[in-house]
């Protein structure tokens, strides 16, 4: 049923049936949806996209799994494909370099490390060491090593700042 001054179209071209969705829940079949949502406010027309993850259940009802971005169902693990387990597997490379270069810089006394995060597009010692490790094609790549208390704790990968699919590696409990 639609709201008064709310309007929504479907994007049919990118709509359709996936092949999986990562949810506890038993379902016979799985489709994303592509939708534009636009509503009148006192500033004029405002209008949101959404990407939503709908199953069948068991009952044969049709019942929204997910609603947000493609981004955040691929970092909630919601969704999976070839791309995002290309993409785990690049994030957990770039965090065994870290992990090589944590352990050189350890050793030399005169760096230290001074943050908590480091991005790909330093020039930091630390980020060189890591390049140095990676395979070519990871080299301008996008990712953030987090340290805490001098220590690697985690990185966040990413193909290119902005990119749809986005890791991080290891994966954080809350």
């Amino acid at each position: 049923e639609q709201i008064s001054g709310v309007r929504y179209s479907f994007d049919k071209d990118k709509c359709g049936f996936i092949d999986k969705v990562n949810i506890s829940e038993e379902y016979s079949k799985a489709a994303e949806l592509y939708v534009t949502i636009a509503y009148d406010s006192s500033e004029g027309e405002v209008t949101s996209s959404q990407y939503i993850l709908m199953v069948l259940d068991k009952d044969n009802d049709w019942k929204v799994c997910f609603a947000g971005s493609k981004a955040q169902a691929y970092a909630d693990g919601i969704i999976t494909d070839k791309n995002s387990e290309k993409a785990e597997a690049n994030a957990q490379a770039v965090y065994e370099a870290a992990e090589k270069a944590v352990t050189e810089l350890s050793k030399d006394k005169s760096y230290k490390f001074e943050y908590m995060n480091y991005i790909s597009t330093e020039t930091d010692k630390f980020i060189e060491k890591i390049k140095e490790q990676l395979p070519d094609e990871l080299k301008d790549t996008y990712f953030t090593v987090f340290i805490d208390e001098g220590k690697l704790d985690y990185v966040v990968w990413s193909q290119e700042a902005g990119a749809e699919i986005t890791v991080t590696y290891p994966e954080k409990k809350n």
